[in-house]
């Protein structure tokens, strides 16, 4: 039951956009994001690739600051919901490129 990038890197980089996790666990259906910039998570649903892989965005607007990312891996339940696990993922500063256009990610709001 985990959590890890998507891809071959173990970290993120500051002002990346359009990165992902890799979901191993079947039962959760949502992920829980926070990098203690705000009281509230961002919640965001876990889809299936075409491959087959499941995979969760990661809210672009905690890519903006170099602190670390928490995710937790969460499950609802006839009886209530559960938190499975928690990840932190190191985001490494770097000046912001004059490319860079943030785009919001889809997050469910609770």
């Amino acid at each position: 039951m985990s959590l890890r990038i998507y891809g071959p890197r173990p970290y993120f980089w500051q002002w990346d956009t359009g990165q992902k996790l890799e979901v191993s666990n079947l039962d959760c259906g949502e992920v829980h994001f926070c990098n203690g910039t705000s009281d509230c998570a961002l919640v965001v649903p876990i889809k299936t690739e075409g491959d087959g892989t499941r995979t969760v965005d990661v809210p672009n607007i905690l890519l903006q600051t170099a602190k670390p990312i928490r995710a937790y891996l969460f499950q609802r339940t006839e009886n209530g919901a559960v938190t499975r696990t928690q990840h932190n993922f190191q985001v490494l500063v770097r000046s912001k490129p004059d490319t860079y256009v943030y785009t919001e990610t889809e997050v469910l709001n609770y």
